[in-house]
């Protein structure tokens, strides 16, 4: 009888340990950074700082030696100055601070171990069998740079990898990307004494990513808890907070489902221009607890939020208390649209190839640039609220709320809010017509047909505008694509051009506002 009420009162605490916490209860620009990552950077005595001395070559070795010989100190603050480092596999140990110089520049060393290599890191915060805990990464004011471009596109590398780490802070970083994969900020779990763990208590802010691969972005967080994300932003590249619990997957089913989620998890400014999302939720088979996203911005993007339906066999979900708020969306047609939302995007556009282009982003084989679907993606739920099959719930904005801070969608083509059943089978949708998509009053394009052998194309712009004219053949080949600033009269020549004799389209963007028309050429 007393072995029995052991087991249980065991039992209870583990279970208590592991009990969703209740709903968040303030906004995300309300929470407080200390909560997250206490510093004490600046309590570190001279002989427990370092200025790390740039040489030729690879630098890894001359700064992972320096954080050993602080460790063994009991921590201290380690200075990059300005100037290329070149740094592979750093791994930073507890109480330890790296502290970058605004014109500091990163760049993976370049061996065969960049190519060859499955998963290279530039940083790793916590792993296999180490935790780190009170440690940062910053800069002294401003940004320092990650810079990934000299890489081959689709190299796999992560400039931070996170796991098994306890009050940390990632801030302050410029990452210059080549479409490689995996976020810039990664948030995982590793293996110490035969338990799993992810990041607790964490602070990651102030984060730039530009020409990331369209499948990943600036973060992704698989594992994780009690995290805030603060000012990350997304320049054509990929999501920029990536809410996707698929460890289980992602470390080959060796991380447990009971360890693989996140839950408490907040962030605030997070922005995106001419990528997939700023913000994605996709639950694979983790039942996480909730997470708090408040000002979200996308100019250009598939979506400003992503709500995808869980899939797998074990139905994971989110904390129906998650909540979306503040959102804002601007129309563009140069955003990263992965081929299995295609059914999600409107006929109209998705039946243009100057709209949606046919060809994939080369190195990007399932993503297109393509419209913005809408400012909410809501694959996880249904017109009708159907529940179960891989939907769940959690607070969003109303249509009307999303509208009301939604510039350049034409309404009669897009919907606010796109759901599950709202998709279309291509075989469905009508073929194009001349005036396929107007959202501009009284333009003109004339003669059409055309001669190409001594015609004069005009435009007309109802007022002086900043312009953008892109001409496609039928194989969605781009034959023409000029900017023309402050017209309101532009005059090209097919023959210049060298037009064959066909059908093309005309895409003419001015501002977030499309008209695509029909150009015969005789």
């Amino acid at each position: 009888m007393k072995k029995t009420t052991i087991t249980a009162l065991f039992l209870f605490l583990i279970n208590l340990g592991f009990a969703q916490p209740d709903a968040p209860s303030m906004f995300p620009v309300d929470r407080v950074e200390s909560d997250f990552f206490t510093d004490d950077s600046a309590s570190f005595p001279p002989a427990q700082r370092i200025t790390l001395v740039n040489n030729v070559g690879d630098d890894s070795t001359t700064l992972q030696t320096a954080i050993d010989y602080l460790t063994g100190l009991g921590g201290g603050v380690i200075t990059i100055s300005a100037g290329t480092w070149e740094f592979n596999e750093i791994r930073l140990r507890s109480n330890v601070h790296l502290m970058f110089d605004a014109l500091a520049v990163v760049k993976p060393y370049e061996t065969a171990d960049v190519n060859s290599l499955p998963n290279l890191s530039v940083f790793r915060i916590g792993y296999t069998s180490v935790k780190s805990s009170n440690v940062s990464i910053r800069a002294l004011s401003g940004q320092f740079k990650i810079d990934l471009t000299h890489l081959a596109k689709e190299t796999r590398i992560t400039p931070f990898n996170v796991k098994e780490a306890e009050n940390f802070m990632v801030a302050d970083c410029y990452i210059d990307d080549n479409g490689t994969i995996h976020a810039a900020l990664n948030c995982s779990a590793s293996k110490r004494n035969d338990i799993w763990t992810g990041p607790v208590k964490g602070l990651i802010k102030n984060l730039t990513s530009i020409n990331a691969h369209g499948g990943y972005g600036v973060v992704q967080v698989r594992t994780g808890e009690r995290l805030l994300f603060k000012d990350l932003t997304s320049l054509r590249g990929g999501v920029t907070l990536r809410l996707e619990s698929d460890d289980v997957s992602a470390s080959g089913g060796a991380i447990p489902l009971s360890v693989a989620k996140m839950s408490e998890i907040s962030g605030y400014n997070i922005k995106c221009t001419e990528g997939n999302a700023a913000v994605m939720l996709q639950p694979w088979d983790a039942t996480n607890g909730w997470v708090d996203v408040q000002k979200i911005q996308a100019t250009g993007c598939m979506a400003a939020v992503r709500i995808d339906k869980a899939y797998l066999s074990t139905i994971g979900t989110f904390d129906p208390d998650s909540r979306i708020t503040d959102v804002t969306t601007s129309y563009g047609t140069d955003a990263q649209v992965k081929q299995g939302v295609h059914p999600w995007v409107p006929c109209v556009l998705r039946m243009n190839p100057a709209i949606l282009r046919p060809n994939p982003i080369p190195d990007m084989e399932t993503y297109h640039l393509g419209p913005s679907i809408a400012p909410l993606l809501y694959r996880a739920s249904t017109t009708g609220g159907a529940t179960g099959n891989g939907y769940y719930s959690v607070n969003v904005p109303t249509s009307t709320e999303l509208m009301n801070k939604a510039t350049g969608f034409n309404w009669s083509v897009s919907l606010v809010i796109s759901r599950d059943d709202n998709q279309v089978n291509t075989n469905n949708c009508p073929p194009l017509s001349v005036d396929s998509y107007d959202s501009v009053n009284n333009l003109k394009m004339y003669p059409n047909p055309i001669s190409n052998e001594d015609g004069i194309l005009t435009i007309d712009i109802p007022e002086v505008s900043n312009v953008a004219v892109d001409i496609y053949n039928v194989l969605g080949k781009n034959v023409l694509s000029n900017k023309y600033i402050q017209k309101s009269e532009i005059h090209i020549n097919p023959s210049q051009l060298k037009l064959v004799k066909g059908i093309y389209l005309v895409k003419i963007q001015i501002d977030y506002k499309v008209v695509s028309r029909k150009l015969i050429v005789n």
